[in-house]
């Protein structure tokens, strides 16, 4: 079994491709090139998307092979049905890491669309406006991105849910051929499973993450999607809709002219460098070490992402 943190360098060639190596290309200072390179770009990929894409390692690792039929043999004993659902869970994680791969890639040309408005403007050969337009634009590219992430999310989620409710069905199943009374109710029935579980398997992930929703809801599964959209760009979208409203004040103050653009990317600069300074980039794989963490993000990935 090859270990997540291995991997991880084979997944970020997926997710950026050549792109992931810094460009070679000197970036003028204070300028959106400068900005992403040094600062956004490094940030996405440090604390957004490779800690995104090894978390779905982590858990997928824990299903993969004879772990996957753990609690539905009825489907290992089907050939079709068990190779349908290993393609399934295949088809989940390539979905979940090209849409991460897109995100980064609408992120990085909204950047280097304003990089291009920039100099243009600057040489006298693009009007105030298009710099105005590649601001706006840069932010819906971001708003863009963030869904990207929540559909890679949600992608995974829904494999998740659906293993769910496949053990329950399958371990239900056993308790018929060995219970000689059936239930009651629902309370009875769900003891029964969380029960079986434990004799089955009592460290499978797939079982304690039924085993806790179970303790949770008594006997369903119960899955409703945030009103609110999730922000996975969390340290991304408030520096990014700070800047754009500064520039909007800006242009709101006196034409936009080059002195006073140069004056707006210095300021941003400085509060970039400011921004890399503090950063402090948490070790997700220690994180990740805590067990309980990991059954908590992935239930609340089910209730989130899924309906």
């Amino acid at each position: 079994m090859v270990k997540p943190a291995v991997e991880l360098l084979f997944v970020l060639v997926i997710l950026f491709g050549s792109s992931y190596a810094l460009p070679t290309t000197k970036c003028a200072r204070a300028s959106p090139e400068e900005l992403w390179y040094s600062d956004y770009s490094p940030m996405l990929k440090s604390s957004c998307l490779e800690e995104m894409s090894y978390y779905f390692r982590l858990i997928l690792d824990r299903v993969e092979g004879d772990n996957l039929f753990t609690f539905i043999p009825h489907i290992k004993e089907d050939p079709e049905k068990a190779k349908n659902l290993t393609e399934k869970m295949t088809l989940a994680e390539k979905t979940a890491l090209f849409l991460m791969g897109q995100a980064y890639d609408v992120m990085e040309n909204s950047w280097l669309t304003l990089g291009e408005t920039s100099r243009l403007f600057l040489a006298g050969g693009a009007p105030a406006s298009e710099v105005a337009r590649s601001m706006e634009n840069l932010h819906k590219a971001h708003v863009h991105a963030n869904e990207l992430l929540i559909d890679a999310g949600r992608k995974i989620a829904v494999f998740f849910r659906d293993m769910l409710e496949l053990a329950i069905e399958g371990v239900t199943l056993m308790l018929e051929t060995e219970v000689e009374e059936a239930p009651e109710g629902d309370y009875e029935m769900a003891k029964l499973i969380q029960e079986k579980i434990v004799k089955t398997a009592p460290v499978d992930l797939i079982g304690i993450i039924v085993r806790r929703f179970i303790g949770r809801s008594m006997g369903t599964i119960q899955t409703s999607p945030n009103k609110d959209t999730p922000d996975v760009l969390f340290s991304v979208m408030p520096r990014i809709n700070q800047m754009v409203n500064d520039f909007k004040e800006t242009m709101d103050r006196e034409l936009l002219t080059a002195e006073s653009w140069t004056s707006f990317m210095e300021k941003e600069l400085e509060k970039s460098l400011v921004a890399t300074k503090k950063r402090e980039l948490e070790n997700f794989v220690l994180i990740y070490r805590n067990e309980v963490y990991v059954y908590e993000v992935l239930m609340n990935m089910i209730t989130s992402y899924t309906e």
